[in-house]
């Protein structure tokens, strides 16, 4: 059963919303994220609001159900001038509640539509724990490939997760 999502660049009046989101998906899932609750619980609302305001090369989306922020991803243009033809997928979280409703599919193909906005993009890249075959489905759909797994690339509580790195060619 799929739902009416609303999938937008989100703002500085979105950041509590996403504050909360955030920490909710670092603590439920915190083998699928380099971040730690630990570490942006302790963050300011500022920290936040900068997450949320756009730039040229940064763009943080919202996946809405009924006006509730329930999905997030986030796109990053490279900026080094070696690298600028590459983009990077990451924070990608749906609230449990609403998983297996294509909230993941629609943020993602929004943020395949910015990386094709960008002058220059070639390449979009992601890193996806091994043991997260829901989103390694939905990215595998996408056309992303796997081209190498970092071994331990991840440790909690005293338990290692390997990440599949992929990439997609626009």
């Amino acid at each position: 059963m799929s739902v009416d999502v609303v999938v937008r660049p989100l703002t500085e009046h979105d950041a509590e919303a996403m504050r909360e989101l955030r920490l909710m998906g670092l603590k439920s899932d915190p083998w699928a994220f380099g971040a730690s609750w630990e570490t942006e619980s302790q963050q300011p609302l500022s920290f936040f609001q900068d997450r949320c305001s756009q730039t040229d090369s940064k763009v943080f989306f919202g996946g809405f159900v009924d006006g509730y922020l329930v999905a997030l991803s986030s796109i990053v243009r490279e900026t080094n001038p070696k690298c600028h033809h590459h983009a990077n997928i990451f924070a990608v979280f749906t609230h449990p509640d609403f998983r297996r409703q294509g909230l993941s599919k629609a943020l993602l193909n929004r943020c395949i539509e910015q990386a094709k906005q960008w002058p220059g993009v070639e390449y979009l890249q992601l890193a996806v724990a091994s043991n997260n075959e829901a989103a390694l489905k939905v990215y595998q759909q996408a056309g992303f490939t796997v081209w190498g797994t970092m071994p331990s690339a991840l440790r909690v509580d005293d338990t290692d997760y390997d990440e599949h790195c992929m990439a997609l060619k626009l």
